[in-house]
């Protein structure tokens, strides 16, 4: 289903990768960190709890893919090519900063 709303988007609007696997995983990422952002802001979690938990969706969308692909590479000995890391901290980012605009307006998040 996401392929088939990547390759709407491709068609009809701006995407923001240049194949339609980039964009699957635009629209993963951008799905699963505004869904955890929103749910942690609308359960209570403000101020350092939320810091916390912002600081562990970059580890996770940042640092770690390039450094699992590169492990893989080692292991498997292939040429290192983190192709998925750009697609996944710009829909980290976009995700993230849509689900905070959504609890600021809720009032569940401050700043």
């Amino acid at each position: 289903m996401m392929k088939k709303i990547a390759i709407w988007l491709n068609e009809h609007a701006v995407c923001l990768g240049d194949t339609i696997k980039a964009n699957v995983v635009h629209l993963w990422c951008i799905l699963i960190s505004a869904i955890v952002v929103t749910l942690f802001a609308a359960l209570g979690w403000k101020g350092k709890a939320m810091e916390v938990l912002l600081m562990v969706l970059l580890l996770g969308g940042y640092v770690v893919p390039p450094v699992v692909e590169a492990v893989r590479a080692l292991v498997k000995r292939e040429p290192w090519t983190p192709w998925y890391w750009f697609p996944i901290a710009i829909g980290n980012t976009i995700g993230t900063g849509i689900a905070l605009l959504v609890s600021l307006i809720f009032g569940w998040a401050t700043l």
